[in-house]
């Protein structure tokens, strides 16, 4: 073989080598999950809310379901003043449990709250809500936990809580992604959203609860001086 052909063959393997290098690197970074678990797990590209028309349950899956009521119209005093004036103060909400809108500031009430922004297409929210509802027991009542599904397809929402065995905590719907807007939540579900009493954003954490010690954790870090 001539030495022009041997060169010839030395950079056919070169390329080669390269094009088989940089396929593979492409692959993995495709398959590579977020490390924090948090998404994207949607149908759509974006992996965060999914804002929509309203599409409510009907009443016999509601009374199937069996969702605790949300605590309306308790605000009162300077705290709930304050907190109807704050960022998610006057966001609209619907009550899963009745289909009634209400107000973030009626459903706070002036009260040290965590708000999770879920959805029943989130594999990760599947696996967190459980720890919420557990995590509130331990809290009791020094701050609220708080779920918002964040799909419009309300029916679906209630069927995951169902199965999951998560009926004991206020669960609303926020159909316009509204609450994320105004919390400046990045497009991704989970997310944990902390509110002090005030209305206040505390803190919001795009990541998964991994139970209920993470949950009670984030409440005492970010709203422990109002939480006994």
């Amino acid at each position: 073989m001539s030495s022009s052909a041997r060169w010839s063959v030395v950079a056919v393997i070169v390329v080669a080598a390269l094009v088989v290098a940089l396929w593979s690197t492409l692959g993995s970074s495709e398959q590579d999950p977020p490390a924090n678990d948090a998404g994207p797990s949607a149908p759509g590209a974006s992996g965060g809310v999914t804002p929509g028309p309203y599409r409510p349950a009907d009443a016999a899956l509601r009374s199937e379901v069996g969702l605790l009521g949300c605590p309306k119209g308790q605000a009162s005093g300077e705290d709930a003043e304050a907190a109807a004036a704050g960022p998610l103060g006057e966001v609209s909400l619907v009550c899963m449990a009745d289909g009634e809108e209400t107000t973030f500031a009626e459903i706070a009430a002036g009260k040290p709250t965590l708000i999770n922004l879920w959805a029943y297409w989130c594999e990760p929210c599947r696996r967190e809500l459980p720890a919420l509802r557990d995590a509130q027991a331990e809290l009791g009542d020094s701050a609220q936990i708080v779920l918002v599904h964040a799909d419009p397809d309300e029916s679906k929402g209630l069927n995951m809580l169902r199965e999951l065995g998560v009926t004991e905590l206020p669960s609303l719907v926020d159909s316009g992604g509204e609450i994320a807007e105004a919390a400046g939540a990045p497009p991704v579900l989970p997310v944990t959203i902390l509110v002090s009493a005030d209305g206040t954003v505390a803190k919001v954490l795009p990541q998964v609860m991994r139970g209920p010690e993470d949950v009670v954790d984030a409440v005492d870090t970010y709203l422990g001086q109002e939480v006994s």
